[in-house]
């Protein structure tokens, strides 16, 4: 019986070496694109939250400008709400499609999506560097 045991330990063990969790990276695609695995955001609300550092000085207003408000610095239900916890979220109504957006934090434009995209959710399914050298985020909603 006690075999048994040590067999059921060993097999235990075994099962579990060698397991790394897998992150999908970003894939650079060319033409200033990279694109990140395992993104699935479905129609509806999707949230976006902005999380800054808890040692960071949390900023005073997020905004949310991109296409869909027409590059709007301060449209009208585009105000992150800033929660109790030191994030900040937006709850914004989608259609299947493509959106391509920035985050506006305290009345500056962030011009490279990149920098932040650690502090930043949903994950973009990939960011966009325009002629004029802002670095988009891009996320593909889907059905």
């Amino acid at each position: 019986m006690k075999n048994i045991y040590i067999l059921f330990i060993i097999l235990l063990f075994l099962s579990f070496c060698g397991q790394k969790e897998v992150k999908d990276g970003p894939v650079p695609l060319g033409n200033g694109i990279v694109e990140f695995g395992a993104v699935s955001v479905t129609t509806g609300n999707v949230k976006f939250s902005y999380l800054p550092a808890w040692a960071e000085t949390p900023p005073e207003s997020v905004w949310f400008s991109g296409d869909i408000n027409k590059w709007s610095f301060s449209a009208e239900g585009y105000r992150f709400t800033h929660l109790d916890n030191g994030n900040f979220e937006l709850s914004v109504k989608t259609v299947p499609g493509t959106y391509r957006y920035y985050y506006v934090i305290n009345g500056a434009p962030i011009k490279n999506m990149k920098e932040i995209a650690g502090k930043i959710l949903p994950q973009p399914t990939r960011f966009q560097t325009n002629s004029d050298g802002t670095v988009l985020a891009v996320l593909e909603v889907g059905e």
